[in-house]
């Protein structure tokens, strides 16, 4: 295949994000949905920390926040994906070698704050993590701990982890969802190039349970791509997911919402800022009676 002739030119603005100390390490870039914008996800191995830069359109520079606390070091092999709202979801190692604490750790941006918390800490892991953040804002995870390949997948209310492949395998990970949000991978396998997908239900494999939060979800209850999973604020004002008032809503959802492009971004949207709402709204009867009327109960 010949050279191309045409000249070489760059019409590309180069600009510093961050000269702080040395930074940018294990860089993921994701472009803000619907207002526009530009959010990265980086290491400073200055301060051993996660550090997230922001510009949004017509601001005058980059906001940079830190996402992981002092005393830790945390931010290799980060992954880097963004809701529908815009808001950050992380996952990265923890390198902590002085406490022997090496595992995989998960980050939300939340209105109140950064989430973060163990995901995985079964011996050293996280490594090749790679991250896609799905039609409702709930993570996948594929990644891998010294050569067993691990799928990790919240579904609203816990995490599952399944094992994939075992052996020297799970480096150089590509993770991408079909339309029903659906995972399939892609990774090397001693020499060899795999592919496994969900498409018929599940990955054949072990389901393990390594959230150290909440217990395992019940497969009946995980969320489909599609559809599926529980409504936050009506569930917060019925107080179950299980009373029909809960179920007509999901069902509408499902049917009337889950089925077009623009209907799953509103989910979507719905799902990134409902969660917030549903705690405030569990402090307040008063407001939990107002939904209740609203809703049509």
């Amino acid at each position: 295949m010949s050279r191309p002739t045409t000249p070489r030119t760059s019409n590309w603005p180069v600009q510093t994000v961050d000269d702080t100390g040395n930074v940018g390490l294990f860089c993921k870039v994701e472009s803000i949905p619907f207002w526009g914008g530009v959010r990265i996800a980086y290491y400073n191995s200055t301060e051993a920390a996660v550090q997230v830069a922001t510009l949004e359109p017509g601001a005058p520079g980059w906001t940079i926040e830190r996402v992981t606390e002092d005393g830790y070091d945390m931010g290799i092999n980060t992954a880097f994906g963004l809701d529908p709202a815009g808001k950050a979801i992380l996952v990265f190692q923890n390198n902590t070698v002085s406490v022997n604490d090496q595992g995989l750790v998960f980050g939300r941006e939340l209105p109140e704050g950064w989430q973060v918390y163990s995901l995985d800490e079964e011996g050293i892991t996280g490594f090749d993590a790679v991250l896609v953040v799905d039609s409702y804002g709930y993570p996948h995870v594929a990644y891998n701990n010294f050569g067993t390949l691990l799928y990790a997948r919240f579904n609203g209310e816990g995490w599952t982890i399944t094992e994939i492949d075992s052996g020297d395998v799970g480096f150089g990970i590509s993770l991408s969802l079909d339309e029903d949000d659906n995972a399939a991978i892609t990774y090397w396998n001693n020499g060899s190039l795999y592919y496994v997908d969900v498409a018929d239900n599940h990955f054949e494999g072990k389901i393990v349970n390594r959230y150290t939060q909440t217990s395992l979800v019940d497969d009946s209850t995980e969320t489909g791509g599609g559809g599926g999973g529980g409504c936050f604020v009506a569930t917060a004002a019925f107080g179950s997911m299980a009373t029909s008032s809960v179920s007509a809503l999901c069902s509408v959802r499902d049917s009337a919402l889950a089925g077009s492009a623009q209907g799953t971004r509103l989910v979507g949207l719905y799902y990134a800022a409902s969660p917030s709402v549903a705690v405030e709204m569990g402090s307040s009867d008063a407001v939990r009676v107002l939904v209740r009327r609203l809703l049509g109960n």
